[in-house]
């Protein structure tokens, strides 16, 4: 079940908040132990209306899907015998009886009665699988959301743009569901959720960010931690400067464009 924020925007107890929506919540400094919707912050605000009309768009289209499970949808298949419902019916009675008369008659009577439930089966399952292709792509709008807010909130203040980093840190990110709950999980190489090594828990997306932030490939995203001085010149992010001519690798010319913007 989807968790709702419009009846849990204030919570007692944290843990019932899932762990991918808890850095929406912020601990009320008036009220020790309780935790507030963050929903004066433009960003969480847009957030939660995106994942909540989601969840309305999804449930509104399982409905569907279920009452059309239920019922014929699509008869123009069945053109031949008739327009609507009862003409069909009776169009289908008609040849049934048909059929019986030749039979009756010594003729070789031949009705094809699979071919007409293959056809009512075919369009059935036409409209079927256009429902079910509109929820998938719900579906993966409220997965790239997740996993979009869940960096979002590790990366906060460290990195020059925040935009730089999400391309290269969504590569290691995947949505699992559990209990019918989706979580932004972190993943290796070959699609695995990867584990730290040192707790051997699963990664967290603020424990992605910190090895990204550690690794020469993508340290130029980030701002530099080295104190300023010691002939380091003012503004500079501790990037690898490549000599003139020099062919660049795509962090290299990000690197540039940071340091000609005066980031």
């Amino acid at each position: 079940m989807a968790f709702d924020f419009e009846t849990n925007a204030v919570v007692k107890d944290i843990n019932i908040v899932p762990d991918q929506f808890r850095p929406l919540f912020a601990e009320d400094p008036a009220e020790k132990g309780v935790f507030k919707l963050r929903s004066d912050d433009s960003a969480v605000k847009g957030a939660v209306e995106a994942i909540v009309g989601l969840n309305k768009a999804l449930r509104a289209e399982r409905k569907i899907s279920t009452d059309l499970k239920g019922r014929a949808v699509d008869l123009s298949p069945l053109t031949e015998f008739g327009t609507s419902p009862e003409e069909i019916k009776s169009g289908i009675q008609a040849k049934i009886d048909e059929f019986q008369e030749q039979l009756a008659k010594g003729k070789d009577a031949k009705l094809d009665l699979e071919k007409i439930k293959a056809d009512i089966k075919a369009a059935h399952a036409k409209d079927l699988g256009t429902k079910d292709g509109t929820i998938k792509n719900l579906t993966t709008q409220l997965e790239s959301i997740l996993i979009d807010n869940a960096l979002r909130s590790a990366i906060g203040d460290q990195s020059v743009d925040a935009d730089l980093v999400l391309p290269f840190a969504k590569a290691f990110m995947r949505t699992s569901q559990e209990d019918g709950r989706f979580r932004a999980v972190v993943v290796d190489a070959e699609g695995s959720q990867r584990v730290n090594g040192a707790t051997a828990q699963p990664m967290s997306p603020a424990e992605l960010i910190a090895d990204m932030k550690r690794n020469p490939k993508y340290a130029p995203l980030f701002k530099s931690e080295v104190p300023r001085g010691g002939g380091t010149p003012p503004g500079s992010t501790g990037a690898r400067i490549p000599p003139a001519g020099a062919k660049l690798s795509s962090i290299d010319r990000i690197s540039a464009g940071l340091r000609k913007a005066g980031i």
